[in-house]
């Protein structure tokens, strides 16, 4: 049975991943900050991933874990460079005016 639920989890959590990681880059604020091979790159391996998981209903919870492996060897990379480049522009720009319209809320409340 723990054996059993370990494979379940680990296939829960590579198609998670794979669902997840495509629809980050298909959306409208995350895709225009990577390069059309990029997200494509990134589509067509979770794509990949999934269909994988339609044809291998039973695999094993190493297999699970190492198809993830894969897929996060591919995508990692680019999901972190896509995150700096929009962090780099829209957060800190967006953090700092937060703090400067909460701070002063907060010291009239005081």
């Amino acid at each position: 049975d723990r054996r059993q639920k370990e494979r379940v989890d680990a296939r829960n959590e590579f198609e998670n991943y794979a669902f997840s990681i495509k629809n980050t880059v298909n959306e409208a604020s995350c895709s225009s900050s990577l390069s059309g091979e990029d997200k494509e790159k990134v589509v067509q391996s979770a794509q990949d991933a999934i269909s994988w998981l339609d044809s291998n209903h039973e695999a094993s919870t190493e297999e699970y874990k190492g198809r993830m492996s894969e897929l996060q060897s591919v995508c990692n990379p680019i999901i972190q460079k896509m995150y700096q480049q929009t962090s780099g522009s829209g957060d800190g720009g967006s953090a700092g005016a937060q703090g400067s319209s909460a701070g002063p809320k907060v010291e009239g409340v005081d």
